[in-house]
Protein backbone atom coordinates (compact mmCIF):
# COMPACT_ATOMS: atom_id res chain seq x y z
CA UNK A 1 0.00 0.00 0.00
CA UNK A 2 2.98 2.20 0.17
CA UNK A 3 2.79 2.32 -3.81
CA UNK A 4 -0.71 4.60 -3.32
CA UNK A 5 1.07 6.75 -1.03
CA UNK A 6 3.63 7.29 -3.82
CA UNK A 7 1.14 7.68 -6.55
CA UNK A 8 -0.66 10.57 -4.24
CA UNK A 9 2.36 12.17 -3.54
CA UNK A 10 3.54 12.36 -7.45
CA UNK A 11 -0.10 13.54 -8.36
CA UNK A 12 -0.38 15.92 -5.96
CA UNK A 13 3.06 17.86 -6.38
CA UNK A 14 1.90 17.72 -10.46
CA UNK A 15 -0.93 20.02 -9.22
CA UNK A 16 1.14 22.09 -7.13
CA UNK A 17 0.99 20.06 -3.35
CA UNK A 18 -3.18 19.99 -3.08
CA UNK A 19 -4.41 17.73 -1.36
CA UNK A 20 -6.52 15.95 -2.95
CA UNK A 21 -8.44 14.33 -0.18
CA UNK A 22 -9.67 17.80 0.42
CA UNK A 23 -13.98 17.36 -0.07
CA UNK A 24 -13.95 20.16 -2.82
CA UNK A 25 -15.39 20.08 -6.40
CA UNK A 26 -12.84 22.48 -7.55
CA UNK A 27 -11.83 21.44 -10.84
CA UNK A 28 -8.25 20.94 -10.39
CA UNK A 29 -8.78 18.42 -7.21
CA UNK A 30 -11.55 16.68 -8.92
CA UNK A 31 -8.82 16.12 -11.62
CA UNK A 32 -6.12 15.68 -9.96
CA UNK A 33 -8.32 12.43 -8.38
CA UNK A 34 -9.42 10.94 -11.55
CA UNK A 35 -5.40 11.02 -12.46
CA UNK A 36 -4.53 9.23 -8.80
CA UNK A 37 -7.78 7.20 -9.46
CA UNK A 38 -6.63 6.06 -13.18
CA UNK A 39 -2.92 5.56 -12.11
CA UNK A 40 -3.81 3.53 -8.83
CA UNK A 41 -6.18 0.70 -10.98
CA UNK A 42 -3.68 0.71 -13.96
CA UNK A 43 0.00 0.56 -11.99
CA UNK A 44 -0.90 -1.34 -8.59
CA UNK A 45 -3.38 -4.49 -7.61
CA UNK A 46 -5.70 -2.82 -5.28
CA UNK A 47 -9.22 -2.92 -5.16
CA UNK A 48 -11.35 0.25 -5.32
CA UNK A 49 -12.49 0.73 -1.85
CA UNK A 50 -8.93 0.38 -0.62
CA UNK A 51 -7.89 2.91 -3.34
CA UNK A 52 -10.46 5.68 -2.25
CA UNK A 53 -9.70 5.01 1.07
CA UNK A 54 -6.71 6.70 0.98
CA UNK A 55 -8.27 9.91 -0.35
CA UNK A 56 -11.43 9.49 1.74
CA UNK A 57 -13.75 8.24 -1.15
CA UNK A 58 -15.94 5.28 -1.71
CA UNK A 59 -15.44 2.62 -4.53
CA UNK A 60 -18.08 3.70 -6.52
CA UNK A 61 -16.36 7.04 -6.80
CA UNK A 62 -13.05 5.82 -7.92
CA UNK A 63 -15.19 3.54 -10.16
CA UNK A 64 -16.65 6.78 -11.82
CA UNK A 65 -13.49 8.65 -11.90
CA UNK A 66 -11.93 6.02 -13.87
CA UNK A 67 -13.97 6.31 -16.50
CA UNK A 68 -14.08 9.89 -16.68
CA UNK A 69 -10.48 10.11 -16.64
CA UNK A 70 -10.64 7.59 -19.42
CA UNK A 71 -13.04 10.07 -21.34
CA UNK A 72 -11.25 13.07 -21.02
CA UNK A 73 -8.09 11.86 -22.15
CA UNK A 74 -9.71 10.79 -25.33
CA UNK A 75 -11.19 14.71 -25.82
CA UNK A 76 -8.38 16.84 -23.89
CA UNK A 77 -5.07 17.02 -25.07
CA UNK A 78 -3.80 19.09 -21.93
CA UNK A 79 -5.46 16.22 -19.62
CA UNK A 80 -4.10 13.35 -20.99
CA UNK A 81 -0.41 15.12 -21.23
CA UNK A 82 -0.85 15.32 -17.41
CA UNK A 83 -2.10 11.49 -17.17
CA UNK A 84 1.13 10.07 -18.89
CA UNK A 85 3.41 12.80 -17.19
CA UNK A 86 2.21 11.24 -13.88
CA UNK A 87 2.13 7.66 -15.43
CA UNK A 88 5.82 8.12 -16.33
CA UNK A 89 6.49 9.50 -12.65
CA UNK A 90 4.47 6.84 -11.25
CA UNK A 91 6.28 3.70 -13.00
CA UNK A 92 9.60 4.89 -12.68
CA UNK A 93 9.01 5.48 -8.74
CA UNK A 94 7.57 2.14 -8.31
CA UNK A 95 9.44 0.33 -10.90
CA UNK A 96 7.07 -0.92 -13.82
CA UNK A 97 6.35 -0.82 -17.26
CA UNK A 98 3.03 1.05 -17.65
CA UNK A 99 3.67 1.70 -21.89
CA UNK A 100 1.31 0.08 -24.46
CA UNK A 101 1.59 -1.01 -27.67
CA UNK A 102 -0.64 2.14 -28.52
CA UNK A 103 1.98 4.67 -26.49
CA UNK A 104 5.09 3.50 -28.27
CA UNK A 105 2.98 3.08 -31.56
CA UNK A 106 1.41 6.89 -31.03
CA UNK A 107 5.66 8.13 -29.76
CA UNK A 108 6.25 6.64 -33.24
CA UNK A 109 3.97 8.52 -35.36
CA UNK A 110 4.69 11.74 -33.84
CA UNK A 111 8.13 11.47 -34.44
CA UNK A 112 7.76 10.25 -38.32
CA UNK A 113 7.22 13.58 -40.88
CA UNK A 114 4.06 13.74 -42.69
CA UNK A 115 5.48 12.48 -45.79
CA UNK A 116 6.43 9.20 -43.96
CA UNK A 117 3.30 8.87 -42.27
CA UNK A 118 1.81 8.87 -45.39
CA UNK A 119 3.88 6.24 -46.82
CA UNK A 120 2.90 4.12 -44.55
CA UNK A 121 -0.47 4.60 -43.81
Amino acid sequence: MHNLIEIKAIVESTYNKINISKKTRERRFCDARKIYSYISRKCTPYSFAIIGSYIKRDHATIVYSMRRCEDYMKTDKKFKNRVRHCMLLASNILDIDTSTYKDRVDIFWSNLTREQQIEIY
